[in-house]
Parts: structure tokens; sequence; C-alpha cells
């Protein structure tokens, strides 16, 4: 049996490979180099391009629901377009152009609403703690499966602290 990845989310397993090289390519330049002066874009490239990236890439291959919505085409969008904004003026800001600085926060706040999109892709609400109702999402987002795993831990970490 084959399961077939929604076109949303293989478009941003695309784009995070593509991240990926960045990271790559950038870290083994600084590395032969020995000017780490883009340290921030290395580190933002792998954790916003190809780590989110790929992560809700997954999220909607996993639970291929999330991906069939507009706020999940807004987040794509925004992410794929704040992304190398950011990026760039980082890279500019960290070579001493400091005027590239609220370029930088309009990327990052690009990034940030596209990430807040995934999420709304599912609906559910918290209770005063944030965690009761978690588990019940059908189709969390990428911060809301974090919160989940560590909602579960919490109730289970007797249970895993027993086992080691």
């Amino acid at each position: 049996m084959t399961t077939r990845i929604p076109t949303l989310a293989a478009w941003l397993f695309r784009l995070a490979a593509l991240w990926m090289l960045i990271g790559l390519v950038l870290g083994i330049v600084m590395a032969a180099s020995h000017d780490h002066a883009l340290s921030p874009v290395h580190v933002h490239a792998n954790l916003l391009g190809w780590a989110t990236l790929a992560l809700t890439g997954l999220l909607y291959t996993v639970i291929p629901a999330m991906a069939d919505n507009r706020f999940a085409r807004l987040h794509f969008w925004l992410h794929a377009l704040g992304l190398p904004v950011m990026m760039a003026a980082l890279a500019a800001y960290a070579l001493g152009y400091t005027a590239m600085e609220p370029v930088i926060a309009v990327g990052a706040i690009a990034v940030t609403a596209g990430l807040a999109f995934s999420r709304s892709t599912c609906s559910g609400h918290f209770d005063r703690t944030g965690f009761t109702q978690l588990a019940q999402v059908p189709c969390p987002g990428p911060a809301v499966a974090t919160l989940r795993a560590i909602s579960v831990y919490r109730s289970h970490r007797h249970t895993i602290a027993g086992l080691s």
C-alpha cells in the first residue's frame, strides 16, 4: 500500500531540503574560512527552514486534513516568502548593515504568522492550564503537537521514570 503525500506537504519537504542545503553550504563555508559572522543565518536557516518546514510537512502528511484548507496554504506562502526576506536581512545585519533590523522583523513576523495559521487549521480550546483539551485536538499544528507531547510526558512521567 502506497501513501500519497499531499501536494502542500510535498512542497514543504522541497523547501525544507532547499533550506537544509543552504544551511549545510553556509556551515561548510564558515568552517573553511574560519569566519563565523553568518552563524545566526546558518542557525535560522536550519531551524526555521529545514527543521520547521520538514516537521510541518510531516504533520501535513500524517494528518492530511491539516493541509486541505486556506490556512495551510496561507501558512506555506507566509513561511516561503517571509523566511528568505528574514535570512537576507539577517545576513546583511550580521555583516554590519544595522539598518536591516526592521526588515528582519518583517520576515520574522511573516514566518511567525504563517506558523500561527498552521495552528488555525485545527479547532480546539485550551483550559486554564493549556493542556487538558489539547489531547482532544484532532489535527495539531506544530506548536500544539509539541504541547501535546509535553502534556503526555507530564501525565506519564512517573511511568517513564520507572522504565529507566
